[in-house]
């Protein structure tokens, strides 16, 4: 049986209801994170073991909440249970303002799990779960108020507060002829049309970008060189920004009419660029069309 090289990291996410649990457990599944919401905490014990059992899995995200009946004791039971069978445990609280939460309530028209027939105002179900929550301020190691955070100031603490992370970023260098259409996930699509066209050229247009006198000739042009020497500079920009945005993939699209020869040749310079910045593992050269009649 294969054993894990270490213990379980395992963030328990808790607090207010619609305080951005939900959108943390998305940035943490971003991250790597293994994650489950509203566990039932009876079953912290038989799913941490469930998960020993898997050499792959490292990290794990927990929600539980309000939404228990026995919150907020139901936290430090799991907390307690995790941490019996040997692993890291963090425990991350949200919380926000009350104004902020009734707003976020009454426009998404969600139902608040406090709310009881006997009592119906979600004011009132704010309020005591604000009291519960405040039983678990000494035990999270973070608490973050969102009542003033957007989605990418959220993401920015997640990451602050669990360090460095090994991120499975990666990018695509993507290839392609317009008259096959665009491609629908591109992040950035750059039109390469106006360059001069080696397929023009008696002696390289059975060829392709791949091959070095199609390569040499496109390179040597005023126009590729000024245009090359424009795009790299802001790829060197805007790539390392989404990985900072935690976004996970960033693809950047080279067009050219058929995209056989001149997208082929700035995706293949483009790639080599990020490979020596990023590493071969980490980069991924696609030439959609290449092999179109």
């Amino acid at each position: 049986m294969t054993h894990k090289p270490g213990p379980l990291q395992i963030v328990i996410v808790s607090g207010m209801s619609g305080a951005g649990k939900s959108g943390a457990l998305s940035i943490l599944e971003d991250l790597g994170y293994f994650a489950v919401d509203n566990l039932p905490a009876e079953l912290a014990d038989t799913l941490t073991a469930f998960f020993e059992r898997d050499p792959e899995l490292q990290r794990v995200a927990l929600v539980l909440d309000s939404r228990e009946a026995d919150f907020p004791n139901t936290v430090l039971h799991a907390m307690e249970v995790c941490q019996r069978r040997g692993h890291t445990v963090r425990l991350l609280l949200f919380t926000a303002d009350r104004e902020v939460l009734l707003k976020r309530y009454a426009e998404t028209r969600r139902r608040h799990p406090l709310v009881t027939r006997d009592s119906p105002l979600i004011s009132l179900a704010i309020e005591k779960e604000a009291l519960l929550c405040q039983e678990l301020r000494g035990k999270a190691d973070l608490v973050i108020d969102t009542t003033h955070m957007n989605v990418h100031d959220l993401r920015f603490a997640i990451r602050g507060f669990l360090g460095a992370v090994d991120e499975a970023f990666h990018l695509n260098v993507l290839s392609f002829g317009f008259k096959y259409g665009l491609p629908g996930d591109a992040s950035y699509v750059f039109d390469l049309r106006f360059l001069p066209n080696p397929y023009f050229q008696p002696n390289l247009s059975r060829m392709n970008g791949c091959d070095a006198p199609v390569r040499n000739w496109l390179q040597a042009r005023p126009e590729y060189q000024q245009t090359l020497a424009t795009l790299l500079p802001f790829l060197e920009l805007a790539v390392p920004s989404n990985r900072q945005e935690g976004k996970p993939v960033a693809t950047v699209a080279f067009g050219c009419t058929g995209g056989r020869h001149r997208s082929v040749v700035a995706a293949e310079q483009v790639a080599a660029h990020f490979r020596s910045i990023l590493g071969d593992e980490q980069v991924s050269l696609i030439h959609r069309d290449l092999d179109r009649e």
